[in-house]
């Protein structure tokens, strides 16, 4: 909170006003400006002992969430969401060691990083658990009801004329809901199969709590270190990034 309330006042001073109300009265683009010149300055919810009153991962394990039954899960194109993977193994070793403190040890244990090449594929592997993996895990494993995790690794249909990002953030979406209409592509058999089992286990699981229904393959809860894999085929897969993730959610 301490840290916040600085940021803020920062802020104010660069905005040249004298209070919270001054600020508010400002158009929300004056600020967004200023704000883009202040580095890691981010307008979002933070542990301020009230409205988010505790650590986030003490809340996990404590328990102290909506325990309902939950589906969720990650692109592996995620892991390009925090920007440049490109990195040596020195420079990795020195991120790891000052962002996991005790944990880097470890850490270094199960990341390859012998090379630039090596290194580089082990920080896209730790940008997607920190971005995209981190947080459906631990709803999952601190659920006591059902929990349901898929990784889509399919890349959509290439678009003419356009950049292609692979299986980028937010991909999956127009499968699980049944809107591939409504994208500009030249879609591909390939293509309609998935979004027809996306969204058949999206619409069961909306109805029941539970995705499975007949003809779709079986989607075994988390609790049993089962994921479901959305690639060019729909394949369970047992215990993604268990090793990291196990190290990264320990004291």
């Amino acid at each position: 909170l301490e840290d916040e309330e600085k940021a803020g006042v920062d802020l104010q001073e660069k905005l040249g006003v004298k209070s919270i109300a001054e600020m508010r009265a400002l158009p929300a683009d004056s600020i967004i400006k200023v704000a883009h010149t202040m580095g890691n300055l981010r307008f979002a919810p933070i542990r301020d002992g009230s409205f988010l009153p505790v650590d986030l991962d003490k809340s996990f394990i404590e328990g102290k969430f909506n325990q309902v039954d939950f589906l969720g899960g990650w692109v592996t194109g995620d892991g390009a969401v925090l920007g440049n993977t490109k990195t040596t193994p020195e420079e990795f070793i020195k991120k790891i060691n000052e962002s996991y403190g005790k944990k880097a040890a470890k850490l270094l244990t199960l990341l390859p990083h012998g090379n630039a090449e090596e290194a580089s594929a082990s920080l896209m592997k730790m940008n997607l658990i920190n971005f995209g993996v981190l947080s459906p895990y631990r709803l999952s494993k601190y659920n006591s009801k059902r929990a349901y995790i898929y990784e889509f690794s399919h890349v959509p249909a290439a678009k003419p004329n356009f950049p292609d990002y692979g299986a980028f953030h937010t991909s999956e979406v127009p499968y699980a809901l049944h809107t591939l209409h409504l994208w500009d592509r030249p879609w591909q058999h390939s293509d309609i199969l998935l979004e027809e089992d996306m969204s058949k286990y999206w619409i069961n699981f909306i109805r029941s709590g539970n995705p499975n229904g007949p003809s779709l393959p079986d989607w075994k809860t988390y609790h049993s270190g089962f994921s479901l894999e959305f690639g060019d085929s729909v394949q369970g897969k047992s215990n993604l990034y268990k090793d990291i993730l196990e190290v990264l959610s320990s004291e």
